[in-house]
């Protein structure tokens, strides 16, 4: 995450975290996804190669951050918003066994 945050440097709004969760997970899929495989991070590039990962953001930060701008913003994006929400209801996400990684074991 350190490489990349110059991107939040102006502050920290679902815009800006959109694009640092971005940039992660393409620079992880450069380096470490071969060593450290994890069912959460081939989701969000799904995501990102559908051109839904500004959704999906928006619903895990929009609101929190402010209801009027998430409420405007899936009004304007409706299509966008329905066609995430639509994927994300259909499916159950599930992290594979052995893929619970944490930073005192290493793993």
């Amino acid at each position: 995450m350190k490489r990349q945050t110059s991107v939040v440097s102006s502050g920290i709004t679902p815009e800006s975290i959109s694009a640092l969760r971005i940039r992660f997970i393409l620079d992880w899929y450069q380096k470490d996804a071969v060593k450290f495989p994890y069912r959460l991070f081939d989701m969000q590039r799904q995501l990102i190669k559908e051109g839904m990962f500004e959704a999906y953001d928006q619903w895990i930060f929009g609101a929190a951050d402010d209801l009027n701008v998430f409420q405007n913003w899936t009004a304007t994006h409706a299509e966008d918003y329905n066609k995430f929400t639509t994927l994300q209801k259909s499916r159950v996400f599930k992290i594979p066994f052995g893929q619970y990684f944490n930073t005192t074991s290493g793993r």
